[in-house]
């Protein structure tokens, strides 16, 4: 929650006590606060229009800032700083996932990523929703669940009225909506707002009135702002562009009275579960709680993960019991790798370590230019990993010593994708939409090949997972557009958009076929290497619209792929037909692995870990 100067509080503690003055308030999402003069004119502007409301407080429930650098969350603080009301501000992807620091900055400005205060018969609530994964859906994390819950839980009044804020709506898509949707008909809540789909809407679900609002700047360019008005059981919604008036678009909620249910969309979840094949059983091996935003590794008979309480944690591999754990000041995002007896893993703290598999040891510590959000690769006895603004590392895994480093890179951003390795060449996507090929041995630049389109900076190659196969570079960019290239000058040998498929690819080298989600929720097999994109299919995966990031599993002729409600989906690679699916959870599926067994091991968003053996 943003820090409020004293003639504000002073103001609202005024508000407060006028118990029979209507409650105001607005709501804005997408803030997007950048160093650009005429931007910042243009929000002066828009605020001056607010203040003319006299709401009693203001609500943004997401990306607060352009790109989430550090100069611009200290900026958009102070910006808010002289206002005659308290703001209430949630983080959005541009201060969480995508930005420089893995959210640490805003916790220093704003001071928390959630809130909960009462004013007369209403309680408002509000907490981070993310997305914290690349490319992903937004998510509530666990240990925010269970902080709702608690604070919820301490006003016994039976007629309060319960307001919830986030910045995804509550619906399919978003990350534990089914416990979050719980906890609000638990404590009987009386209405949820939420942005990010940019359009004035009124859904209902399960009679929660859930009213969604545009951006700060519309769909047609326009400025503008919500303005809610709360009077006993009555809710009025007013849609404002700047300069105007009167509202563009309004309704009015009588929650006493279900009437309104009539003119709004219903939002329905589904729980099915799904069929697994009669030789095959699925077990959950755990839940934590808290989410869990590394993905798995299984070796040496144990499994580990990051949390994002901020715990690594080490586990046996049969009976799940705790090895050990290593607690860190802030979320993990790194998924952990295992070499040579030991742990590897990015930090928040702007550090790679290594811990002895053993007993969680300190090896050696290698401190890198920012907090570390990314996945590295391991091969022959190194690491690769990006270090965030800027820098690329080749790290000797016996000692920590620092092989090479490369930094002729934008000083912003991270190199969010998993970087490739062959024999001699190392390929990475970065935030300046160029792809990257170095020499292994010296680091040096080989080629560059840079993307080419005008794309939002978060949405660019430093995300995409390239596939080396003999020769060639395969890639899929932001704009969906497969592009096959030489690993030895970086030239363009084919590139299609005749498919839309998402970043993250799945190579089996035993087949000498790649395959991608499209966005269609099917999965595209392809041959490669390939001088031309030809002899491909498509194979449905029955999950619709589908942009999960992450990377499939090949093994044994069949194709994994999670989505993101959950479900883990079987497809064979060699008739490119579906097999079955099963849904592990209510939130997006971070990786999927096998041991030496050839069982199959998922991990959720959530918190879980689900392994499925054939008998």
């Amino acid at each position: 929650m943003k820090k409020i100067s004293l003639f504000a509080f002073l103001f609202f503690l005024t508000m407060i006590a006028c118990a029979s003055v209507p409650i105001r308030f607005v709501v804005m999402s997408d803030f997007n606060y950048s160093e650009d003069r005429m931007q910042q004119d243009s929000l002066h502007r828009i605020l001056d229009d607010i203040s003319g409301k006299y709401p009693h407080f203001l609500v943004l429930t997401g990306n607060l800032t352009h790109s989430g650098t550090e100069e611009e969350i200290r900026q958009a603080s102070a910006f808010f700083k002289d206002l005659p009301y308290p703001v209430y501000i949630l983080p959005g992807g541009n201060e969480v996932l995508w930005s420089e620091n893995g959210g640490n900055t805003f916790y220093e400005y704003m001071n928390d990523d959630r809130f909960h205060f009462i004013l007369n018969e209403y309680e408002f609530c509000g907490i981070n929703t993310g997305p914290y994964i690349r490319m992903d859906d937004g998510h509530v994390k666990m240990e925010d669940l269970a902080w709702l819950n608690g604070q919820l839980s301490m006003n016994p009044d039976p007629n309060r009225k319960v307001i919830f804020f986030s910045q995804y709506p509550i619906r399919e898509g978003l990350g534990n909506t089914v416990r979050l949707q719980n906890i609000l008909k638990k404590h009987h809540a009386m209405a949820t707002f939420a942005g990010q789909e940019n359009r004035f809407k009124l859904y209902h679900a399960d009679s929660i009135p859930q009213i969604v609002y545009p951006a700060l700047i519309n769909t047609e360019g326009k400025a503008g702002y919500t303005l809610v008005t709360l009077d006993g059981s009555v809710i009025r919604t007013e849609y404002y562009e700047r300069g105007n008036v009167d509202p563009i678009e309004d309704f009015r909620i009588d929650t006493s009275n279900r009437v309104w249910m009539g003119y709004a969309e219903g939002v329905t979840i589904k729980r099915q579960q799904g069929m697994l094949p009669l030789n095959m059983v699925a077990d959950k091996v755990l839940s934590e709680n808290a989410s869990i935003f590394t993905g798995l590794t299984i070796g040496a008979g144990c499994f580990f993960y990051g949390t994002s309480s901020g715990a690594l944690i080490v586990r046996e591999e049969q009976s799940g019991e705790i090895r050990w754990t290593k607690n860190f000041l802030a979320a993990l995002y790194s998924t952990p790798l295992i070499a040579e007896g030991k742990v590897i893993v990015g930090l928040p703290n702007s550090r790679i370590a290594a811990l002895d598999l053993k007993n969680g040891d300190v090896k050696w510590v290698v401190k890198t230019k920012a907090p570390l959000l990314n996945d590295g690769r391991i091969k022959n006895g190194f690491l690769y990993m990006g270090g965030g603004k800027g820098e690329f590392l080749k790290i000797d895994i016996a000692n920590g010593e620092l092989v090479w480093r490369f930094d002729h890179l934008p000083q912003n951003g991270h190199l969010l994708g998993i970087p490739s390795v062959s024999d001699n060449k190392v390929v990475f996507g970065s935030p300046d939409q160029t792809l990257y090929c170095l020499d292994d041995k010296s680091g040096e630049l080989c080629w560059e090949w840079a993307f080419g389109q005008d794309v939002r900076e978060i949405l660019n190659t430093g995300n995409i997972m390239p596939v080396i196969a003999d020769t060639m570079v395969l890639i899929v960019t932001p704009d969906s557009r497969m592009t096959a290239l030489d690993l030895n000058n970086g030239s363009e040998i084919w590139k299609s958009d005749r498919y839309k498929v998402s970043e993250s690819l799945t190579y089996s080298p035993i087949l000498q076929r790649a395959y991608a989600k499209t966005f269609d929720g099917e999965l595209l097999s392809l041959p490669f290497p390939s001088a031309q994109l030809k002899g491909e299919s498509l194979s449905p995966l029955n999950i619709g619209v589908e942009h999960n990031p992450c990377p499939g599993l090949e093994i044994g002729r069949i194709v994994y792929s999670g989505s993101r409600r959950g479900e883990i989906i079987a497809t064979a690679a060699g008739f490119n037909c579906f097999l079955w699916k099963y849904k592990c959870g209510d939130s997006s599926i971070n990786q999927i692995v096998d041991d030496s067994r050839g069982n199959i091991w998922i991990v959720l968003s959530e918190g879980t870990i689900w392994r499925f053996t054939m008998q």
